[in-house]
């Protein structure tokens, strides 16, 4: 058992680290990790204890942080692909919003390269370059969400399933506990699904969550919220992000 459990976790880390979006995952979840553990360390009263280790940690996180950006320089040009690609989707609600989202997308990255020439001190562009490279991920997620509530409309027939859990904690509240075991059982991810392309649906479904939390780490950036919830959303959706890359290779 300890071999085929060995010989299984052998092969998911091969997925991963075979692909470049995978490297980025690791890299990614470590960063936002590290993230966290200053944001709640440098809260603690022995922060001031902590300072030299809290540095470190700081300046490991931005190192990981423009490692991560040097190894995506260019990857702007595949939403530019995509958006072209999204003009043969035969529906036409869906094609608008693939488009302007993957369109968004490229404009977010591009504004993100030149923010890494400027980070690396290569040329100096603009002092607000960082604000509105936040801000051009705000639009792309926000995109992003409504381009894939799109998409899991038109596989599953109803958004619902997305937020069984906002509902089902209404029903608790208002004591109303009518389909309570139903909505349960249509979000488990184990049972079958009873429309067609089961797994394209669990793919926009996750797409969707990816896509709400990663929304939070700009607005924790620009301090809308708090920067804790920022790192513990980025962990999430790059957990997530692995466990798309690990099931196409299942």
């Amino acid at each position: 058992m300890s071999s085929v459990s060995a010989g299984v976790l052998l092969r998911y880390f091969n997925a991963i680290q075979y692909s470049n979006s995978g490297k980025d995952k690791v890299l990614r979840l470590i960063q936002y990790t590290l993230r966290l553990l200053s944001r709640v360390l440098s809260k603690h009263s022995l922060a001031h204890l902590l300072e030299k280790f809290l540095n470190r940690v700081n300046n490991l996180e931005s190192a990981i942080s423009v490692s991560r950006n040097v190894f995506s320089f260019g990857n702007s040009l595949e939403s530019l692909i995509g958006a072209l690609d999204a003009l043969a989707i035969a529906d036409d609600s869906l094609r608008v919003w693939s488009v302007i989202a993957q369109s968004a997308k490229f404009v977010h990255l591009s504004a993100d390269h030149l923010n890494l020439i400027q980070k690396i001190k290569v040329a100096h562009i603009s002092d607000a370059l960082s604000l509105w490279v936040n801000r051009l991920w705000i639009l792309s997620s926000v995109l992003s969400i409504a381009k894939n509530l799109r998409r899991f409309s038109l596989l599953s027939g109803s958004v619902v399933p997305l937020f069984i859990f906002s509902e089902t904690v209404r029903k608790r509240i208002m004591g109303d506990d009518s389909g309570y075991s139903t909505g349960i059982a249509f979000f488990h991810p184990k049972l079958p699904c009873p429309s067609k392309g089961s797994s394209q649906i669990q793919e926009a479904r996750l797409n969707f969550y990816k896509d709400v939390l990663d929304l939070t780490c700009p607005l924790s950036n620009l301090g809308y919220i708090q920067s804790e919830i920022g790192a513990l959303s980025g962990i999430v959706s790059s957990i997530i992000g692995l466990m798309q890359i690990i099931r196409k290779y299942n």
